[in-house]
């Protein structure tokens, strides 16, 4: 299901992710898929390596290609272009979510790819937001809708609203190395939700 969703990791107070996904967006889709990522799969030092190879492409780089893979000047694109274009640059694809943590993870030359953390400002559109601070050593759970100001300590704070809604708000927060189980994650968020 359409469910637009961020997927971030920050260190050094940076995002080094924040990657934009279409699809699957509520805890018992992405959510799931990283935490199971973080308890089965994640090790810091061998992904912040691989994240050194990304390459961030300009605009005009990005046009250049879109062309190559049969694009005209229209900003519309086909889907036959833009499977095309996905198969060359998959670390770009909306449909990929947090399969980008694997996929950084496990990359074995550079990659095109681009980071998307305003988008968490936009609470009305990013209806959930994953944080994998690797400073603050935790795993945070944001969810979208938010009409409310946030408090000027909270990650997302801005006093800018987008079509009335401020950003994402955090739901949970959990250390990373004391993570649930997937059952007691869902339990946990699906408690929250009911308040």
């Amino acid at each position: 299901m359409g469910t637009r969703h961020l997927t971030c990791v920050v260190k050094d107070k940076e995002y080094i992710v924040a990657q934009y996904g279409q699809w699957d967006g509520y805890p018992s889709g992405q959510g799931v898929n990283i935490l199971h990522f973080l308890r089965n799969e994640f090790i810091e030092e061998k992904f912040l390596e691989k994240i050194k190879m990304a390459i961030f492409p300009t605009q005009e780089e990005l046009q250049n290609c879109y062309k190559k893979h049969g694009a005209d000047n229209d900003e519309w694109i086909s889907l036959e272009v833009a499977k095309s274009f996905n198969l060359e640059h998959p670390y770009l694809s909306r449909d990929i979510g947090s399969d980008i943590l694997p996929m950084i993870q496990n990359a074995e030359k550079p990659f095109w790819f681009h980071k998307n953390k305003n988008f968490a400002y936009q609470s009305l559109f990013c209806e959930w937001c994953y944080v994998i601070d690797l400073d603050e050593k935790s795993f945070e759970i944001f969810t979208g809708f938010n009409k409310e100001l946030l408090n000027e300590n909270e990650r997302f704070y801005s006093k800018e609203r987008h079509d009335n809604y401020y950003g994402v708000k955090l739901l949970e927060k959990y250390n990373l190395y004391n993570l649930p189980t997937i059952d007691h994650f869902l339990e946990d968020l699906e408690k929250i939700g009911e308040k």
